[in-house]
C-alpha cells in the first residue's frame, strides 16, 4: 500500500485528532512516539551502521531496545540504499555521481495507527547538488517497507502532505505543456523558517510537469487550538 493510501484511510477513526497531535510535533522538530512507551535505553548502548548520522533517542523512548537496535543496525541497509537511490535515478534536474553518498540524518517516531510500528526517515544524498528524500518506514512483521514521502527539506507532517498533494494537482494540471499528463513535487525548500518558539513558516514546493517547471510558495500556520492551516500563496 502507497503512503497516500495509508494517509488517506487515516481520514476516518479519530485522524483529526492525530493530525494534530502530528503537527504540532513535528513544527517543534519533534515527531509524536508510537503508541507502545518503553523505559528509554542509553542511546550510547546502540550500535549505528555508518551511514546513519541520526542519534536513536526519540526511537527508544518510543519503542523496544531490540526493535530500535534493528533500526540502526545494518540489516535494512541494502534495502534503504536501493529505495532511496530509486527515487533518485532519473529524476529531473537531479544529477549524481555514479555511487553517491546516502546519509540516514533524521529517523524518528511517528503515531500512525495502534496496529503499526511506524517511523519516518530522512536522508540527504551527494549529488551535485544535494538531495533530500523521505520516507514513512512501517515494520510488518520480519519486513520493512519504505513508502517515499515529498521529497526535500519540507517540514510538513505526512497528512499536511497528502492535503497539499491534492491541492497541487490542480495547480500543476493548469500548468502543464499540452499534451502533458503527469507531474511530481521534485523538491521543497523552506524559505521562512518558524521562530525558535514556534510559529508561522513558508516553504516553495517544485512542480516539474514533464518537462515544465514551476513552484509554488506555501505558508504553515500553526493554530493555539492546535492543527496547522496552510495557505498557497497566489
Amino acid at each position: 500500500m502507497a503512503a497516500s493510501a495509508i494517509l488517506k484511510d487515516m481520514r476516518s477513526g479519530g485522524t483529526r485528532r492525530l493530525r494534530i497531535a502530528c503537527g504540532l510535533a513535528l513544527l517543534l522538530g519533534v515527531v509524536a512516539p508510537a503508541a507502545a512507551q518503553t523505559t528509554a535505553a542509553p542511546a550510547e548502548a546502540i550500535p549505528v551502521a555508518p551511514y546513519i548520522r541520526a542519534r536513536p533517542d526519540q526511537m527508544l523512548a518510543a519503542f523496544s531496545r531490540e526493535m530500535v537496535m534493528r533500526v540502526f543496525s545494518d540489516e535494512f541497509t541494502q534495502l534503504r540504499r536501493d529505495t532511496v537511490m530509486a527515487t533518485v535515478t532519473h529524476a529531473p534536474g537531479v544529477t549524481c555521481p555514479e555511487r553517491p553518498s546516502v546519509v540516514a540524518y533524521a529517523i524518528v517516531p511517528f503515531k500512525l495507527r495502534p496496529d503499526l510500528t511506524v517511523w519516518i526517515e530522512r536522508y540527504a544524498v551527494g549529488c551535485a547538488t544535494p538531495v533530500g528524500r523521505n520516507f514513512m518506514a512501517i515494520l510488518e512483521g520480519s519486513g520493512l517497507k519504505l513508502l517515499e514521502l515529498v521529497r526535500g527539506a519540507t517540514r510538513a507532517d505526512p497528512l499536511l502532505q497528502h492535503d497539499l498533494s491534492i491541492a497541487l494537482a490542480g495547480i500543476a494540471k493548469s500548468r502543464q505543456p499540452q499534451g502533458c499528463e503527469r507531474f511530481v513535487i521534485a523538491d521543497t525548500v523552506v524559505i521562512e523558517p518558524p521562530p525558535p518558539a514556534g510559529g508561522p513558516w513558508s516553504e516553495s514546493w517544485a512542480i516539474v510537469s514533464c518537462e515544465a517547471r514551476s513552484s509554488v510558495e506555501i505558508t504553515f500556520t500553526p493554530s493555539p487550538q492546535g492543527g496547522t492551516t496552510w495557505a498557497i500563496k497566489p
